[in-house]
């Protein structure tokens, strides 16, 4: 069974729904959800992601359930604005947690980059480096049904989470 939790965040980290049965998710429950602007949570964003995955990760196993998890962040802005996890050890630290504990099988922390800017690329790269990250990308900016899609990066955004669900 596929699960899937929803998080957007700009200044903030908030979470539009918990772990749900991918068949049970209706598309259009997410139009009008999402925007850019604001400053950027980033690394908040990452712990987050990571930390509720292994708690959920305990649920599951409390019922005899195997978990592995995959945290899919996708950002359009460098990291300015967390407050609780403020440092890309915070991160390094929730994620080899993650790995080493007995909740999750296991675990992967992808980044992707949401902008055209070319050097963005280093910056995630970086942020790859310091958070332990298992993979960061930019796939460039586009708009999801906006007169502005680009199909080829939605593929490449698709084709590689379908890859790591199947790896993992």
């Amino acid at each position: 069974s596929l699960m899937v939790r929803i998080v957007k965040f700009n200044h903030d980290v908030d979470e539009v729904h918990g772990f749900k049965l991918l068949g049970s998710i209706n598309p259009n429950d997410y139009k009008g959800q999402f925007g850019c602007g604001g400053s950027t949570a980033l690394y908040d964003a990452m712990a987050n992601a990571v930390k509720s995955a292994v708690a959920y990760g305990k649920t599951l196993m409390a019922s005899a359930y195997i978990a592995n998890a995959i945290n899919i962040v996708i950002t359009d802005g460098e990291e300015n604005a967390s407050s609780t996890a403020r440092t890309p050890d915070v991160v390094a630290r929730a994620n080899a947690e993650a790995v080493r504990g007995e909740a999750l099988e296991s675990s992967q922390l992808i980044l992707f980059g949401l902008t055209d800017d070319p050097s963005f690329g280093t910056y995630l790269a970086e942020v790859e480096k310091n958070c332990k990250c298992d993979k960061s990308m930019v796939i460039g900016k586009f708009s999801v049904g906006g007169p502005s899609v680009n199909a080829g990066k939605i593929a490449k955004l698709v084709n590689f989470v379908s890859q790591s669900v199947s790896s993992t």
